[in-house]
């Protein structure tokens, strides 16, 4: 058995989502998900075991990955062999071209048995597009005629669809900095987290160290050649932290933007922090933003948790190895149990 550690991005927009679910998605036309799409390209390798892909992070329909993480165990099917990691690239990209799937490999590793590309993740870094209206060409106009649920569509630009959200002005930059600013350190983020289910049997630790939360000028599609240049100024927001919580990024940014359009105060802000509750969250009225403009960006791992034993190959290929493949395969799985266990007892 040896464990690979795959590295990919995709376009978010036609998966529903990275991990495999049980529910249809009614609003896509494909609804395959990451970890489907790259299970299916590793059963070209003809592997002994079932190839089962463990992601770093989860990631929503519609939310795009620059550079995310999955881990997975194969074992070659002729005697002391393995597969070449370059091998395992090209063969992943090659399914993913001839199915038409926005999602490429970007490296393979092979790490060692006890590396779980999630618990050993150091921090994980989020970006979040926004393109803020300079004038609202459709100010004017009533509800009558032009209704809200059309306006995004109407002003975004052709080549950004579904890569970025467009705000409308006014939008204090200003106040989005000071407002991102007040996540920055250990805080309870109950309040900027999805409900949990009543029957969760392990619900996560919401207290979490953000490392940034800031807001930068960022750049359109093609730039200066940008048609809507004159009437769009983008931004980036960038939130980097070891774990975040299942809509965590997407109401932060909601709330920000909420305190720069002057619908939201600094103090209710610092008010949901200091009162970690969905009840906060709902009392505020405020929205979480849309998935299309957020990006995982980075998944950042330690060199000395991805560094072989010097005799590893030795081990693999060698025929008086003292375990076989099989033993090697529980012996990796129940480490990675054991460090997921003991992640969940450190975190609370």
């Amino acid at each position: 058995m040896v464990r690979y550690l795959l590295l990919f991005s995709y376009v978010g927009t036609r998966f529903s989502g990275s991990q495999r679910q049980a529910a249809y998605d009614v609003k896509r036309i494909i609804v395959s998900t990451v970890q489907d799409v790259i299970e299916e390209g590793l059963l070209k390798l003809r592997s002994r075991t079932q190839p089962r892909v463990f992601l770093a992070s989860r990631t929503d329909a519609g939310v795009h990955a620059l550079c995310s993480a999955g881990h997975v165990d194969l074992v070659h099917f002729a005697d002391n062999k393995y597969y070449h990691q370059d091998a395992v690239t090209y063969i992943l990209n090659k399914h993913c071209e001839d199915n038409d799937h926005a999602l490429r490999i970007l490296r393979t590793l092979i790490v060692p048995d006890s590396f779980n590309c999630r618990f050993n993740a150091k921090s994980r870094t989020y970006v979040y597009r926004i393109a803020i209206q300079l004038v609202d060409p459709l100010a004017g106009l009533s509800k009558d005629v032009v209704p809200p649920y059309t306006r995004k569509a109407s002003q975004t630009p052709l080549f950004e669809t579904d890569r970025l959200a467009v705000v409308s002005p006014p939008f204090d930059i200003d106040a989005a900095k000071k407002a991102c600013s007040l996540f920055l350190g250990t805080h309870n983020f109950t309040s900027f987290m999805k409900k949990p289910a009543a029957d969760e049997l392990f619900p996560r630790n919401p207290v979490r160290f953000m490392q940034v939360a800031d807001l930068s000028p960022g750049t359109g599609f093609l730039g200066e050649h940008n048609p809507f240049k004159s009437n769009l100024e983008y931004w980036d927001f960038t939130f980097r932290s070891s774990g975040f919580l299942q809509r965590q990024v997407r109401r932060m940014v909601g709330t920000v933007i909420a305190v720069a359009r002057g619908k939201l105060t600094l103090d209710q802000v610092q008010y949901m922090l200091d009162n970690p509750s969905h009840d906060s969250w709902m009392k505020m009225n405020v929205g979480h933003s849309e998935a299309d403009g957020l990006y995982l960006k980075d998944i950042e791992y330690d060199e000395k948790d991805l560094q072989l034993p010097s005799d590893y190959f030795d081990v693999i290929l060698n025929d008086r190895c003292s375990y076989t493949y099989k033993q090697r395969w529980v012996y990796g799985n129940l480490l990675n149990a054991l460090s997921g266990r003991m992640e969940q007892l450190k975190t609370g």
